[in-house]
């Protein structure tokens, strides 16, 4: 499973964090005595709905106005009217909530058609934020029997009550846009952190410094700022390096080819003879010691066909065999992917007497199998064989020859380009050398 970014996980803290208060704030406001409640009014008061219409209905009219002086406290305003008042259910949302509410009271024996709810705009809104916000109260009529129509303002108890899924909805709406502002920034602020990873990983590559605008928070501009500084300073440390190595090799070069003057100009000898391989093999590391210097500052981009390269180098190396393959372009040059294969097959053909090369390619990249007969690459020596001077003993010893640096050159080569490297065994004896790069783009 592919670790998450950091922005990626504070999106997700932050999204979490909110998701978890929008349903506190739900549950909360859901929750009631009498159970799941969304938009509508409690039971009760809608059995109390029915029981005044009940009792309106069977009243002579000249016992309504004492039973409205009864009735009317805190809790109702009650009144009696000859005309229905102007419906105004309040919208979409409200008018949702209402019809609920209807709905609700009809269920406790009054007819649906004689039931009207209304959210009636307050002229002065009083009370908190949140019913200021509103800016509504409830408003019940219902007809009765005579004509006439029953009019019932509840308290504010029961329209914050009724209102409540309205609010809920509206607390979700705030929520999520408040989610949405959230991911905004922490994206922003983690931007600078993204940008560092990436030069970071093109310098790894290149090791050619990239400076970034010190931006973000203030201990991430310190971050940058050293980074800055430190890819500077290695930057440097290469060049001065390289520097201090081609001064060695030109002056290494030059006693050499003088020493080696010297020989021949001797009388042939026995020992002559083994000086002048001496002097050869000297002149050998000399110049694979620079190679492999050279190789960790290559990290120059290409596009190369390692199948038309393999077909050239056949001629080259008579030991090596080649299937063939169709065109597979890798992005690495034309001459870093032959120094890799050709330290790769001289190898093979070193220890193992030939070179068996194969391709295969997938959608993203492509490896590259380099199989000998030799006597293979213990288990626990087959990272060990790509550090620089380091030789195997006995199977693959110094009698082969060699400077140690073949493989070192070649993994430092792979690494520059994305790619990687490694060694297997062969079924039925010997190794397999794979080398895998990503394809041209």
């Amino acid at each position: 499973m592919r670790r998450l970014s950091l922005s990626m996980r504070l999106v997700l803290i932050v999204a979490g964090a909110v998701f978890l208060l929008q349903i506190v704030a739900f549950a909360v406001q859901v929750t009631r005595d009498d159970g799941f409640t969304l938009g509508g009014i409690r039971p009760s008061f809608a059995r109390q709905v029915a029981s005044l219409t009940r009792l309106f209905d069977r009243l002579p009219p000249v016992r309504q106005q004492l039973a409205l002086d009864l009735l009317n406290n805190a809790r109702f305003d009650v009144a009696i009217a000859n005309q229905p008042p102007q419906a105004d259910p309040g919208g979409v949302l409200l008018g949702w909530s209402a019809r609920i509410t209807a709905e609700r009271i009809a269920a406790e024996g009054v007819g649906f058609d004689r039931i009207e709810v209304s959210n009636i705009r307050a002229a002065r809104p009083e009370g908190g934020p949140l019913a200021r916000l509103v800016g509504r109260h409830l408003r019940i009529t219902i007809a009765l029997q005579n004509g006439q129509y029953l009019v019932i303002n509840p308290a504010s108890e029961v329209d914050s009550y009724v209102y409540g899924g309205i609010l809920a909805a509206l607390a979700g709406l705030v929520g999520l846009l408040i989610l949405g502002a959230a991911v905004v920034f922490v994206l922003r602020e983690t931007r600078p952190l993204t940008a560092l990873t990436e030069n970071m990983e093109q310098f790894a590559r290149t090791a050619v410094p990239r400076e970034l605008d010190e931006r973000g928070a203030s201990d991430l501009r310190s971050l940058i700022g050293a980074t800055n500084r430190m890819q500077h300073q290695i930057a440097a440390l290469i060049r001065n390096r390289a520097l201090i190595l081609a001064g060695m090799s030109h002056d290494l070069r030059t006693q050499v080819t003088k020493l080696r003057l010297r020989l021949e100009l001797m009388a042939p000898s026995p020992g002559r003879d083994q000086a002048i391989a001496d002097i050869e093999a000297m002149q050998a590391l000399v110049e694979q010691a620079l190679e492999f210097a050279a190789s960790t500052n290559n990290g120059e981009g290409g596009r190369t066909d390692v199948a038309a390269l393999l077909d050239g180098m056949l001629a080259d190396h008579p030991q090596m065999s080649w299937a063939g393959h169709g065109p597979v372009r890798l992005a690495i040059g034309e001459a870093a992917l032959r120094r890799v294969i050709d330290n790769l097959v001289g190898n093979a053909i070193a220890y193992g007497q030939r070179a068996d090369v194969t391709v295969s390619a997938t959608e993203s990249e492509a490896s590259i199998a380099i199989a000998d007969r030799g006597p293979g690459v213990p288990m626990g020596e087959r990272e060990l064989i790509f550090e620089p001077f380091y030789r195997l003993e006995g199977s693959r010893s110094r009698e082969h020859g060699g400077t140690g640096l073949g493989l070192a050159i070649a993994r430092q080569i792979v690494d520059r380009h994305g790619g990687r490297i490694g060694v297997t065994d062969r079924p039925g004896g010997g190794a397999v050398f794979t080398v895998t790069l990503p394809l041209a783009a």
